[in-house]
C-alpha cells in the first residue's frame, strides 16, 4: 500500500518566538510524503516576518484574526493530505511523529490517530512528573457511547491530534463562533463517526507557558463558559450528536454555576440554548443542569472521571470489533 500524502496545519497567533520552532519541527520530520501548512489568524507581534521567513518550504495563509475554528477551517480548505495532522504553534513534534502516524492510517478502518504529549516549559525543557497516557496502543470505537450521548474517551490536545480527510470532511468547517479549543470541537465529535487509534507513546512536546490561552487557566467558570460554546457548535453544525452535545452543555452550565457565575447570565444562555431543542430534549437538559447543580462533583468539565482510567484494547470502550467494520 502507498504511504498516505500528510499535511501538518499549524495554527497561529501572536506566537512569534515560537512559531519558527512549530515549523522547524514540522519541517525535520523522518517522513517525506508531506507539505505544511501555518495559518496565521491575524497577528500583532513578528509572526509574519518569521513564518514569510520560511519561504516556499512552507505554504502560508494570513488571514484576518477570527478565532482558532476559522483557522482550522482555513487550514484543511487548502490542505491536500489524505491525512491531516494538527500542531499549535507554540508546541513541537518530535522528528518521527508523522512516520508513526503515516504507519498507523495503513489499517482501512482507521480513521483517527491520537497520542499523548510530553509537557515542557517555554525553553522546551521537559517538566518533571509522569506523562499524561491514558489508554495502551490499540485501536478504539467508541461508537455507540457517543451515540448515546456518553463522551467516555479522554482525548489529547491539538497536537496530538491526527485524522483521515474523509472524516474531518463531516466536521468541517466548524462553526466559527468557536474562537479556542477547537480540538475540543473535534475530539468530542470524532469517537462517534469512526474507530480509531491510540500511540501510547508521546509523540509531541506541549508548551506550559504564561500565555497560553487555556492550559494554563484554573477558572472553572471560564472552562465551563468554553465548553458551553463548544456544545453549541455540535448542537448547531452535528444534529446526528444532539444527545451528546445536550449532555455536554448541560454538565457546563451546572459547572457554571456551582463555581459562582452570575444566575441571570446562565439563565439566559440556557434559555437561548433551548430555543433549539424539543420539548423532550429541553426537559432532558434542564433535569440534568437540576441533577448536577443539587449533586456537584469535582469540578470539571468532559467525560466522567472514572472513564479516565487508563484502558487496553481488551478493556477499552468498544474496542473494534467485526460488526464495526
Amino acid at each position: 500500500m502507498p504511504k498516505p500524502f500528510v499535511s501538518v496545519v499549524i495554527n497561529n497567533f501572536n506566537y512569534g518566538r515560537f512559531v519558527a520552532e512549530a515549523i522547524g519541527s514540522a519541517l525535520r520530520q523522518t517522513y517525506d510524503r508531506i507539505e505544511i501548512i501555518v495559518v496565521d489568524d491575524g497577528s500583532t507581534d513578528d509572526s509574519r516576518a518569521v513564518i514569510e521567513g520560511f519561504g516556499k518550504e512552507i505554504i502560508t495563509i494570513f488571514k484576518p484574526n477570527e478565532g482558532q475554528a476559522s483557522a482550522f477551517n482555513a487550514g484543511f480548505a487548502r490542505s491536500s493530505g489524505e491525512v491531516i495532522c494538527f500542531l499549535d504553534a507554540d508546541d513541537l513534534y518530535l522528528p518521527d511523529k508523522v512516520e508513526r502516524i503515516a504507519d498507523t492510517y495503513a489499517d482501512a478502518d482507521v480513521d483517527w490517530c491520537f497520542h499523548p504529549l510530553q509537557s515542557v516549559d517555554a525553553l522546551a525543557r521537559p517538566i518533571p512528573g509522569p506523562f499524561d497516557i491514558r489508554y495502551s496502543t490499540g485501536r478504539y470505537d467508541f461508537r455507540s457511547e457517543y451515540n448515546r450521548g456518553k463522551p467516555v474517551f479522554w482525548a489529547p490536545p491539538t497536537s496530538g491530534l491526527t485524522f483521515r480527510r474523509a472524516l474531518l470532511e463531516k466536521l468541517l468547517p466548524m462553526p466559527r463562533h468557536i474562537r479556542i479549543t477547537s480540538d475540543n470541537y473535534l475530539t468530542f465529535s470524532t469517537p462517534a463517526f469512526s474507530p480509531g487509534f491510540y500511540i501510547s507513546k508521546c509523540l509531541s512536546l506541549q508548551r506550559i507557558h504564561g500565555a497560553n490561552a487555556y492550559t494554563a487557566k484554573e477558572d472553572p467558570v471560564y472552562k465551563a463558559t468554553v465548553q458551553m460554546s463548544i456544545a453549541r457548535g455540535m448542537h448547531d453544525a452535528l444534529p446526528q450528536l444532539t444527545p451528546l452535545a445536550n449532555r455536554l452543555f448541560a454538565n457546563a452550565v451546572a459547572e457554571r454555576w456551582s463555581a459562582g457565575a452570575d444566575f441571570q447570565e446562565c439563565s439566559r444562555e440556557l434559555r437561548q440554548y433551548l430555543r433549539d431543542c424539543t420539548v423532550a430534549e429541553s426537559a432532558e437538559v434542564l433535569a440534568r443542569v437540576t441533577y448536577r447543580i443539587l449533586c456537584p462533583r469535582r469540578s470539571r468539565v468532559g467525560p466522567s472521571l472514572s472513564s479516565r482510567k487508563s484502558l487496553s484494547p481488551a478493556r477499552g470502550q468498544r474496542q473494534l470489533s467485526a460488526d464495526h467494520k
